[in-house]
C-alpha cells in the first residue's frame, strides 16, 4: 500500500494579472458545473436515449481571508469590469497532488462577496463565472491517449 499526500499549498490559481492567495481554511475553493453532462429520454417503448450537454461552463467559488492580499486585487478587477461591461480575464487552477486543472479565456466575477465586519477576521466568498471552461486531469488524458493509440 502506498502513501498519499495532498496539499493544497501546491495548488495555484490565477485570475487575469493576480496569482490568488491568502485562501481561507476549510473548503476554500469549489467548481460546480452549469450542467449536467448528459441528460437521458425514455422513449414510448423503452428505448433510452442521452443526449450530451455542449455546456461546459463552471462556476468557481473561493473563499478569501478578510486579510488576504488577493482581496483588494480581485475586488479592483471586479469594480473595473463592471465600469467597462466586457472586461473578462482568464483563469487558472492547477492542484499538481491531484492532477486536476481548470482553464477558462474569459472568466468574470459573477458575485461580490457579503462585507462583513466583526470582532474576529472573517472571510469573502467570491464567485467567478467561467464559459467554455477546460478541465483536465491526467488520468483522462493518460487513458484518451491509451484508448487512441
Amino acid at each position: 500500500m502506498s502513501l498519499k499526500t495532498y496539499d493544497f499549498k501546491k495548488c495555484e490559481m490565477v485570475f487575469g494579472p493576480v496569482v490568488v492567495s491568502g485562501f481561507s481554511e476549510g473548503s476554500a475553493v469549489t467548481f460546480t458545473p452549469e450542467a449536467e453532462v448528459f441528460t437521458a429520454k425514455v422513449g414510448a417503448d423503452g428505448q433510452t436515449t442521452r443526449s450530451r450537454s455542449n455546456n461546459d461552463n463552471y462556476k468557481c467559488t473561493f473563499r478569501l481571508m478578510q486579510t488576504s492580499d488577493s482581496l483588494n486585487q480581485v475586488q479592483l478587477l471586479t469594480l473595473r469590469n463592471s465600469a467597462l461591461s466586457n472586461q473578462t480575464y482568464p483563469f487558472k487552477f492547477v492542484s499538481p497532488t491531484t492532477g486536476e486543472s481548470y482553464t477558462c479565456a474569459n472568466a468574470y466575477v459573477e458575485r461580490l462577496p457579503d462585507a462583513e465586519f466583526a470582532d474576529e477576521a472573517g472571510e469573502r466568498e467570491y464567485t467567478l463565472y467561467l464559459p467554455s471552461c477546460k478541465v483536465g486531469t491526467v488520468e483522462v488524458l493518460a487513458s484518451l491517449f491509451g484508448f487512441l493509440g
